[in-house]
């Protein structure tokens, strides 16, 4: 998990492009099914929603579902990825849905809003739980660590060097 401001910032890039990337072809398959050009459909929509799922996910997304996995999440020390990993797409489905539909699409009607919730929450756990969650977290574990050992193997020579 990030340390740093600069290791959040990184890890809420890849994730954000995961979960868009898997959002936007499961949404894409859904609309136009496998016969039509759902890849490029997903393509055109990963182009737009990333930049918007970007700040909604540090700034709104990521706190709120931070505060809610401190205080609802019984298994706080040895689980807590895993509790982000729920309350992430429990806090994000709602607000990306409302602004793509609101922002990007223009439409406001209800009728279509509240069943893409519950459509999209139907993917998003999954992808966030089984696919995107665990394989952001390995490349950011292996990302980080190279770093880590980097920064410290130079303050180690840096500090042999000053005795």
């Amino acid at each position: 998990m990030p340390q740093s401001r600069k290791e959040e910032i990184i890890f809420t890039c890849m994730m954000a492009f995961g979960m868009v990337l898997c959002m936007s072809c499961y949404n894409s398959v859904w609309f136009v099914g496998f016969s039509g050009n759902w890849v490029a459909l997903a393509l055109h929509n990963l182009s737009r929603e990333y930049w918007l799922a970007l700040p909604v996910a540090y700034f709104i997304g990521t706190p709120i579902s931070h505060r809610l996995t401190l205080r609802f999440w019984p298994w706080k020390q040895k689980y807590f990825p895993i509790g982000m990993g729920i309350f992430t797409p429990l806090v994000m489905v709602p607000l990306m849905t409302t602004l793509i539909h609101l922002l990007l699409f223009q439409i406001s009607d209800p009728a279509v809003i509240i069943p893409a919730y519950g459509r999209n929450y139907l993917a998003a756990i999954p992808f966030q739980l089984l696919l995107v969650g665990p394989l952001v977290r390995f490349f950011f574990r292996k990302l980080v660590a190279e770093r880590r050992q980097e920064v410290s193997a130079d303050t180690t020579a840096q500090e042999s060097s000053l005795e």
